[in-house]
């Protein structure tokens, strides 16, 4: 049961993977998808292999060291790009990680512990403040929007208090602005780090 649930899984990635526009956009998160083909690949190929080594050994074996050298090239070029995009990433990671840690400080002064926001900012906040601050993700149109662990969303609900935490200029930052225009609810609002804090009037 667990390998056809395996297989039915792996089948589902792939699809996910033709038909989304996310391998386009986002080429190196989307790429995990593929994982799965360095096992199918052979096992597809192997019948013609069989064929060729029975028929044409003196070919099969040229072709064989063909296919290593290439797989051991494309792991090297993978590796080389790999580490070089670590390295270049490191200055605007470290610039992110110290505005996240002085957001997550605000944040707490504030006393604004459950909060929605974007699924970036939600992940990052929860794992850096070490669930101090508990996040639910909201989408573009502010619908519920990815929650990878449901009790988050569950207790920030819960809490009447939640404030409402977006990278300034984001989607989700100009549709609030407009609805707090309309509505009767009113807000706080506090720029801070590049994020907007929309805090409810006790």
């Amino acid at each position: 049961t667990r390998v056809r649930s395996s297989a039915a899984s792996d089948v589902y990635k792939r699809q996910a993977y033709i038909f989304s526009p996310a391998p386009a956009l986002v080429p190196v998160t989307s790429s995990r998808y593929l994982v799965s083909l360095l096992v199918a690949t052979p096992v597809l190929i192997w019948p013609l292999c069989s064929h060729i080594r029975i028929a044409r050994p003196a070919l099969f074996s040229t072709i064989a060291s063909i296919l290593k050298l290439s797989v051991l090239l494309f792991v090297f070029i993978v590796f080389i790009g790999a580490t070089i995009s670590v390295f270049q990433q490191i200055p605007d990671e470290e610039r992110i990680t110290q505005q996240q840690d002085a957001l997550i400080d605000d944040l707490l002064h504030m006393h604004a512990v459950r909060i929605y926001s974007d699924y970036g900012t939600c992940d990052r906040l929860i794992f850096q403040s070490d669930e101090g601050i508990i996040c639910s993700v909201l989408d573009n149109n502010l619908q519920t929007g990815q929650n990878r662990y449901p009790p988050y969303q569950t207790i920030v609900q819960d809490d009447p208090n939640a404030a409402y935490v977006f990278p300034t200029g984001s989607p989700q930052d100009e549709v609030f602005a407009k609805m707090m225009a309309t509505s009767s609810l009113k807000y706080q609002h506090f720029s801070y780090e590049g994020y907007d804090i929309y805090q409810p009037l006790k």
